[in-house]
């Protein structure tokens, strides 16, 4: 029998581009419903990282820096719920936080959370398996002398090393990827943050971020952190002389030095 292979060619040429199509389609359904799952599984979840301190000990800087990491999804600003809005439901709480995913860690802060004592039984009603970190700094320079009592109170409900970190407030400023390495192994996240998202910038003389479309972030309260309040200088020998037994008490709790001499 005689085969037109013109005609054979065009049809086999057809069915060709034809299993093409086919599969430029299944691709293309397969690429939407990877899309409709993230934002399925984008939704507002309560914190599982709760950041804590005083003012100015550098909470803000924490938070910002750890927005670097992909597997996280930070709060803004800060909530005051456990303290100032507790009678309000924790669906509202829920609602200030990010959409974020199953497999992200989301995180939020208020700063005054370690001095309100009410609020430590609060969070833990909320999730006994959240994660507290407190940011600290010498207490010479942010006028703050009870670090000691605060923290035994936290301690009792949730223990350090498995459920409570403390972070150096001095260190995350002058070196913070060595900080928040420690950071993303306490909450068990892969290593991430490192010297490609994080930079010195000489001219402001301060640690910045660089955002994942390149852009290079500086905190003003970082930068604000960077230098102390002067202090006339019999006046800090003698806060030191009163905070040196209180900073001891603190670093025998936390296991910890902080070198605030």
């Amino acid at each position: 029998m005689m085969v037109d292979i013109a005609t054979y060619d065009g049809k086999l040429v057809e069915s060709i581009l034809g299993q093409r199509s086919v599969q430029e389609r299944a691709m293309e359904h397969s690429r939407a419903k990877r899309m409709l799952a993230k934002q399925i599984a984008r939704q507002r979840r309560l914190p599982q990282c709760i950041i804590i301190g005083v003012m100015k000990c550098g909470t803000s800087a924490l938070i910002s820096f750890m927005n670097l990491h992909p597997d996280v999804a930070t709060a803004p600003g800060e909530s005051n719920y456990f303290n100032n809005y507790y009678n309000r439901t924790l669906e509202w709480y829920r609602s200030q936080m990010p959409l974020s995913r199953a497999n992200q860690t989301t995180m939020s802060k208020t700063a005054n959370y370690f001095e309100k004592y009410e609020v430590i039984d609060r969070i833990y009603a909320m999730d006994p398996n959240v994660k507290i970190i407190l940011v600290v700094r010498d207490p010479v320079y942010i006028y703050r002398s009870s670090y000691a009592l605060h923290i035994e109170h936290w301690t009792r409900v949730f223990p350090l090393g498995a459920h409570l970190h403390v972070v150096d407030g001095a260190k995350l400023i002058s070196d913070p990827i060595s900080e928040l390495r420690k950071v993303e192994a306490f909450l068990g996240l892969r290593h991430y943050i490192s010297g490609n998202n994080i930079v010195f910038d000489h001219e402001r003389k301060v640690y910045c971020r660089v955002s994942r479309s390149g852009v290079k972030l500086c905190l003003d309260k970082a930068a604000k952190g960077v230098k102390h309040p002067t202090i006339d200088p019999a006046a800090e020998a003698k806060l030191r002389t009163y905070f040196k037994p209180l900073n001891q008490r603190f670093y025998q709790i936390v296991g910890h030095d902080f070198g605030w001499t």
